[in-house]
Order: C-alpha cells, then sequence, then structure tokens
C-alpha cells in the first residue's frame, strides 16, 4: 500500500497493491489467540446447532473479503481446515462452520453471524479483490474503502 498525504496536510489515502506476508493482519496473528480448546471441549455440548446457506468459503478464497472480515469482524480469528474455527481473541466465544453449511457457536459474540454479515458486505460491495481495496487515514479515524474513497467505506478500530 502507498499512501499519499492530501495537499491539506490532514489525509493520506492510497490503494493496496498487492498482497504481502510481511505483516499479518491483527486477527491472523497466532500468538495474539488463546488456546480455547478446553473452553470448546467444556462447551460443546451447549453450543448453538444451526446450518446456514452462506457460502464462507470465499473468506478462504479472497483475500479482499478476508480483509474486509477482519475490519468488520475485529478481534476474531479463522483458522482454515476441514472445520473452519472462529474465535474471539478474549476466547469467550467460539464457531465451527463446515462447507456444508454445517455450524456451532457459543458465547456472547455470535461470530457465524458477524462472519456471515462481513461476507454479505463483501458482496454488495461487488467483491473487491484485495487490490481494489484502499484505506484513508485521518488523525481521528482509518477507513478502509472499496474502489475509491468516496466508494463503501468501514471503520478500521
Amino acid at each position: 500500500m502507498r499512501l499519499v498525504v492530501a495537499d491539506d496536510g490532514e489525509s493520506a489515502s492510497g490503494s493496496i497493491a498487492d498482497a504481502m506476508a510481511f505483516m499479518p493482519l491483527r486477527g491472523q496473528r497466532g500468538r495474539d489467540v488463546v488456546d480455547i480448546r478446553p473452553v470448546i471441549d467444556a462447551t460443546m455440548p451447549r453450543a448453538e446447532k444451526l446450518r446456514t446457506t452462506a457460502d464462507l468459503s470465499v473468506l478462504g478464497e479472497s483475500l479482499g473479503a478476508e480483509l474486509l472480515f477482519h475490519v468488520l469482524v475485529p478481534g476474531a480469528h479463522i483458522r482454515f481446515g476441514e472445520t473452519w474455527w472462529f474465535q474471539s481473541r478474549d476466547a469467550a466465544s467460539w464457531a465451527a462452520w463446515k462447507p456444508t453449511g454445517q455450524g456451532r457457536q457459543w458465547g456472547p459474540r455470535r461470530l457465524l453471524d458477524e462472519a456471515e454479515a462481513a461476507v454479505t458486505t463483501w458482496r454488495e460491495a461487488g467483491e473487491p479483490d484485495l487490490t481494489n481495496l484502499g484505506v484513508t487515514v485521518r488523525p481521528d479515524e482509518e477507513r478502509l474503502w472499496a474502489g475509491c474513497s468516496d466508494g463503501p467505506s468501514w471503520n478500521i478500530t
């Protein structure tokens, strides 16, 4: 990403040029993630079972969808595999999802619902690729946007 400072010196904006693995997103940093397996084992019998028609697989296929997920679902981590595991950084909530649409979730945050809403938002924004996203930084906020700086945008927390 290359940010260009505006003429007024109060903001900087720029598009994402390409993907790099230099610095993982907050939600992808493994060391920030608590081992939630004991919580899952203890709460699995009480977890809400659900079936969803939402195709969350785009989170593993599109870097644009994954980035928007991390912006819209702050403090969450995804572990991809045969079953996808979502967990809150504080280990208070977790969810499991399979491409068949089967899922479970537990805790105060409904992480599958949040993931589904993020994917819906990504689709409504025109399914932007990573390089169709950009950032504007101001002293009081940072925003991710799709297409151009006056297109759909979301606050980065």
